[in-house]
């Protein structure tokens, strides 16, 4: 029985209109144009201007789609760092040039740094030069260039003003397309049927590790992004699963720039689909039965729930 049949059975045709209602709002508006056209309206009620034109085209350029209030105005006030980035050349060879479905809107490596991290490299590269031989004329052809490179990468390395990992938002940075915070440390490539409660009970019983299997906690992977985003920041260590069969999977996955172990677990697709028809789902509330159960009643066994049917059990016969 679906959840709208058994709210039309208990609280009648009036609630489940209701949640009919409700289901298709959010089912329209998860469809990419109707986002599309959200977004445009809320930047031109933000920024009403011919810029409101321009943002929007620079968002989409970045396969991004922003329909909070607030995402947009983080995004138009911080329009110009973010221009920045995007016109940089380390931005165009690291994110352009290869494709990149999923670029950052701002750069990951300035939201990492610390304040005090990047004192130490200014130290520590301004020892790598012996004003000495400078001024005895050696190294003078090189210089030149090494001041340019390390200006460059001081550009690159120094930290946004007001601007971290720690003082954005989970959700915004999901919307701004941040690599995930690197407090992972190994990936399960989940597979259906290949011992998979296993797996978890196992790292269970492992000490400073938790375990999040990211397809039964969660059912798309923007809440799973926001969940490890949070936790990572908080210095836990979490293992994660991925599997690509939820909604935000494509985008999660080029959200992950750590080079980290990847492991699964495999098994004989015959041996899958064994269990894959007999997995058992849940079964039937009985509690309430045995409030009032004597040896006169009859043995009740609950009704067992398959997840490929409902109720019924499984039948492979070809017809």
């Amino acid at each position: 029985m679906s959840i709208g049949s058994k709210i039309y059975k208990r609280f009648g045709l009036k609630f489940a209109l209701a949640y009919r209602i409700r289901k298709t709002k959010r089912k329209i508006l998860r469809e990419v144009w109707i986002q599309k056209i959200l977004m445009f309206y809320g930047i031109l009620k933000l920024q009403r201007d011919f810029e409101a034109f321009k943002i929007y085209q620079t968002l989409r350029e970045q396969n991004t789609l922003i329909v909070n209030p607030k995402n947009l105005q983080f995004i138009i006030s911080h329009y110009d760092i973010i221009l920045q980035w995007l016109n940089s050349k380390e931005f165009k060879e690291q994110y352009i040039k290869t494709n990149h479905p999923y670029p950052p809107l701002l750069n990951p490596k300035r939201l990492n740094v610390k304040e005090s991290h990047f004192k130490d490299f200014i130290v520590s590269t301004s020892d790598c030069f012996d004003l000495d031989l400078c001024s005895k004329g050696k190294f003078a052809d090189t210089e030149s260039r090494n001041d340019e490179s390390q200006s460059k990468s001081i550009d690159s390395i120094q930290p946004y003003p007001t601007l971290s990992y720690e003082s954005i938002p989970a959700e915004l940075a999901w919307d701004l397309n941040l690599p995930l915070v690197r407090g992972y440390n190994g990936i399960w490539l989940y597979n259906s049927c290949s011992g998979g409660e296993a797996t978890e009970k196992f790292f269970s019983y492992c000490s400073g590790v938790e375990f999040c299997t990211i397809c039964w906690k969660f059912k798309e992977y923007k809440n799973a992004y926001i969940y490890l985003y949070q936790n990572y920041l908080e210095g836990k260590n979490i293992i994660f699963s991925f599997n690509a069969w939820q909604s935000g999977a494509e985008k999660f996955a080029n959200l992950l720039d750590k080079k980290v172990p990847l492991f699964s677990i495999a098994r004989d697709y015959i041996s899958r689909l064994k269990t894959g028809v007999n997995h058992i789902l849940g079964t039937e509330p009985i509690t309430n039965r045995f409030k009032f159960f004597s040896l006169e009643d009859k043995i009740l066994f609950p009704q067992i729930y398959y997840r490929g049917v409902y109720k019924n059990k499984p039948d492979i016969n070809i017809t």
